[in-house]
């Protein structure tokens, strides 16, 4: 069973959201610790960039600067419909270009316990100088398929940020359900 790249696809009017506020330090949704109880039941708040003052609309996948999966509530509630394991959602209040939160709510899909799975090697991986278990720079993506838990459908690769995987039966799904925003890249077409 093969895996692909979360990644996101524009549209005309589509906005994209700036870095989220409330969560200091920001590092658990980059490195997959547990993040919901640091919230203390408050949410996470985002506004539109301010840089495109005539893009508003916002789809199931979101833009962000962050790196991070920001969906829709609906598309929130299909993965929970998926038995995903080792993911929490986290509450996101996305504000309009006037600071005003929006109606619709949204949430942060947080992959938690990144997946040891990248072969370093083989995928021509050069670490960085100061943080040295994240993955500064690579030339294409190989895994070691076999140390993917056959339970994990959307996780993060350890030391990668910003990239989530999903295995193809589950992206298959998200797509056929009609949410917008979304695109699969192929794991041999990484980083591309």
């Amino acid at each position: 069973m093969g895996f692909s790249v979360w990644t996101y696809s524009d549209s005309s009017g589509a906005c994209s959201i700036t870095e989220a506020r409330g969560l200091d330090p920001i590092m658990p949704l980059k490195d997959g610790s547990p993040a919901l109880s640091l919230l203390s039941g408050a949410s996470l708040v985002s506004g539109m960039n301010p840089d495109q003052p005539d893009d508003i609309a916002l789809l199931d996948n979101v833009h962000n600067t962050d790196g991070i999966l920001v969906v829709s509530a609906r598309l929130k509630t299909f993965l929970k419909s998926q038995d995903l394991t080792h993911v929490e959602y986290l509450p996101l209040t996305v504000e309009d270009h006037k600071g005003r939160a929006v109606s619709e709510p949204f949430f942060v899909v947080h992959p938690l316990q990144p997946v040891d799975a990248i072969d370093l090697e083989a995928s021509g991986c050069r670490m960085s100088r100061i943080k040295k278990d994240r993955i500064q720079s690579m030339e294409k993506m190989v895994l070691r398929t076999a140390e993917i838990p056959a339970d994990r459908q959307l996780f993060r690769l350890k030391g990668l940020w910003g990239v989530t995987l999903v295995r193809e039966s589950l992206a298959q799904a998200i797509t056929a359900a009609g949410f917008t925003g979304l695109r699969w890249l192929p794991i041999d077409a990484y980083p591309g």
